[in-house]
């Protein structure tokens, strides 16, 4: 189904892929909600990125994505969704960084 056509259940899908792909990568575990919150979605996926903590609300149908996860308690840090964005894109400042010094030193290779 293209985008325009797309539901919010699979608008949910894509994201929730990539914060699998993302949990894979960085040290990550799920945490359950508790307090008020809508039944289905008081899963939490909590990513320690380098540059702070990232976590998103998951419906229960979405947790098989999620299988290689432990459950811990939960320790949200009080990021707000703009910081946890804010965070994300610093991660494009460090892959940048990092390039950069791949780039010099793969230079001096050839020197």
């Amino acid at each position: 189904m293209g985008a325009k056509g797309a539901s919010i259940d699979d608008v949910y899908h894509e994201r929730d892929q990539l914060v699998a792909a993302l949990s894979k990568i960085y040290p990550s575990h799920t945490a359950v909600h508790h307090g008020e919150w809508e039944d289905g979605w008081r899963n939490i996926i909590c990513i320690h990125l380098p540059t702070g903590q990232a976590t998103w609300h998951i419906h229960d149908s979405e947790l098989g994505l999620f299988d290689h996860l432990v459950t811990l308690t939960d320790h949200w840090d009080g990021h707000t969704t703009e910081e946890k964005y804010r965070r994300i894109a610093q991660l494009l400042d460090i892959a940048n960084k990092f390039s950069d010094i791949v780039d010099h030193f793969t230079g001096l290779a050839y020197l």
